[in-house]
């Protein structure tokens, strides 16, 4: 398996030294890539996705019931519009698993609206689109409280105060301004926040 997280801000040259890697051969260098797992992450189509989690909220679907399905077609026209732009793609190549030989590509759109990369994928197989959600402020705790464990602040997650959790919970932003439902920034914050306010006390 190969993850290649932030696809679309990584050097054309460091894209092009994987390219025969995802070609159809049988071995490369005497080794055999064609049951390799590819994954893309990226950050396309963030902004329809976290609008669409909104939607649903607010009509009373929680974030938890939303299924792969519920997204496909924010996917699917961020694949159009795309395939409009690169005009010198003739053609987008969906390949499903097959026995003995595939690739699996999946991208991951979350907070930004390029793929400057996109021709890459389009030009060979792409097997799943994965969107991943915004998270909400109870999976922000839980990355708090994982964090605490980790760095041995607490022993168990029955020795950690609830009210020390929510005190590095607020210090993170969060999304839309009104309702505050959704962390901006995942919990790529709560280690630093939580050594924060850990340090002053």
């Amino acid at each position: 398996m190969f993850i290649f997280d932030k696809f679309d801000v990584m050097p054309s040259g460091l894209i092009d030294t994987i390219i025969p890697y995802l070609d159809d051969h049988d071995n490369l260098n005497g080794i055999n890539y064609r049951k390799a797992v590819f994954i893309f992450i990226s950050n396309t189509a963030a902004t329809e996705i976290q609008h669409q989690t909104i939607s649903f909220l607010h009509e009373g679907k929680e974030r938890d019931s939303i299924q792969l399905k519920d997204m496909e077609v924010l996917v699917t026209k961020a694949a159009a519009n795309l395939k409009a732009i690169l005009v010198n793609i003739i053609r987008i190549k969906i390949v499903c698993f097959k026995s003995g030989n595939y690739k699996l590509l999946i991208v991951n759109f979350l907070h930004s609206d390029s793929f400057y990369h996109i021709d890459v994928l389009l030009r060979y197989m792409i097997t799943a689109y994965i969107p991943f959600l915004p998270l909400e402020r109870k999976h922000v705790r839980q990355c708090i409280k994982d964090y605490l464990l980790l760095k041995k602040y607490y022993t168990s997650y029955g020795d950690i105060p609830e009210e020390k959790v929510r005190e590095i919970a607020e210090q993170l932003h969060y999304f839309p301004e009104e309702e505050q439902l959704f962390s901006t920034t995942g919990c790529k914050r709560v280690p630093s926040k939580t050594c924060y306010i850990m340090e002053e006390d």
